[in-house]
């Protein structure tokens, strides 16, 4: 790619400046699902708003990059083709997000990964911290009561946020940047890890992230104490490939989902009657390439949608699930 602009004299103040970005952006991205943001629509409109400016300040260093030169040729028909799909998919779905996230995404090309996961780690503390003290003191709790299998009521914490899963996943999240920004995980740090998701999935009975935070923490000790290169090689394999073998087997097994199936009702009494559930979505709305808008998916109790990967596929598209698998498969 030819270079544009010539002059590096700006370099090392973008360099600086696009860390803060990433702060910003995350913080305001994570404080937006607050359960206090989310129960007034006054307030999100507000954090949808501020977060257009470090949005911007990012894609400036995207634009940037551009014209000095930072991106070949086949990087940027890459990034035109993907920008076609989501904006495809924005017109049938209506959510930007992930055409944000693609933005933000690509300037991790012209920076220190490690670096700027640690920003996000601190943007994403700073933000739930705030969230939890909010959960504590203020009425914006974010708790929902759920009927569990029998008739039998649960209460699910929401801990500030106002989906009571959503404090778990950034927890998760926090604990895999720091994972990756580590080279050696100690034995406290481990337990640390484990018993404050311990703790968290007591509140939120939100089965998934506590289970991939355990299996995450373990398996690095594992893959750390070995030094084993058969078994990194096959840990590697395994996870670069772990986003497509996760959607095509829920989708699979939720599509051919059968009460008279013994394997799929015990599979789906595990999963909390997810499979039934998402078989029931599928089967009312199909999947389209580019996506749809399917409100009912989020209010119908009989299709409701509590999976990401299936959320990806049913609303946002084909396409969109299969570059999102993509993108998850190369950070892998």
């Amino acid at each position: 790619m030819s270079i544009i602009i010539k002059n590096n004299k700006l370099d090392s103040i973008v360099d600086k400046l696009i860390y803060y970005f990433y702060f910003a952006y995350y913080f305001v991205f994570v404080f937006s699902v607050t359960a206090l943001m989310r129960s007034n629509d006054k307030a999100y409109k507000v954090a949808q708003a501020l977060i257009i400016i470090p949005f911007l300040m990012l894609a400036l260093c995207d634009f940037y990059y551009f014209l000095r030169g930072k991106f070949s040729y086949k990087e940027i028909t890459i990034y035109i083709l993907i920008g076609i799909v989501l904006v495809l998919s924005f017109f049938n779905y209506r959510n930007v997000m992930v055409l944000a996230n693609l933005v933000v995404i690509s300037t991790f090309k012209e920076t220190d990964g490690k670096k700027a996961l640690k920003y996000y780690i601190y943007a994403t503390i700073i933000a739930f911290v705030i969230a939890l003290l909010l959960g504590i003191f203020t009425p914006f709790k974010g708790d929902i009561v759920q009927a569990r299998a029998g008739g039998v009521e649960r209460t699910r914490y929401g801990l500030g946020f106002f989906y009571a899963s959503l404090g778990q996943f950034y927890f998760l999240s926090i604990v895999l940047a720091y994972i990756l920004i580590k080279e050696k995980l100690k034995l406290i740090e481990s337990l640390i890890f484990i018993l404050i998701s311990a703790i968290m999935f007591h509140f939120t009975d939100t089965k998934a992230p506590f289970a991939y935070s355990v299996f995450a923490v373990v398996l690095f000790l594992i893959v750390d104490k070995l030094k084993n290169t058969r078994f990194f090689d096959l840990f590697s394999c395994i996870s670069i490939l772990s986003p497509f073998i996760a959607c095509i087997g829920m989708f699979f097994m939720s599509f051919f989902y059968n009460n008279n199936n013994k394997v799929l009702s015990m599979i789906n009494h595990i999963v909390s009657g997810r499979l039934e559930l998402t078989h029931n979505a599928i089967m009312r709305f199909g999947i389209k390439i580019f996506g749809q808008t399917a409100p009912e998916v989020l209010g119908d109790p009989t299709c409701y949608l509590d999976s990401s990967l299936m959320v990806l596929l049913v609303l946002f598209g084909l396409m969109v699930t299969i570059i999102s698998l993509c993108f998850m498969s190369f950070f892998a």
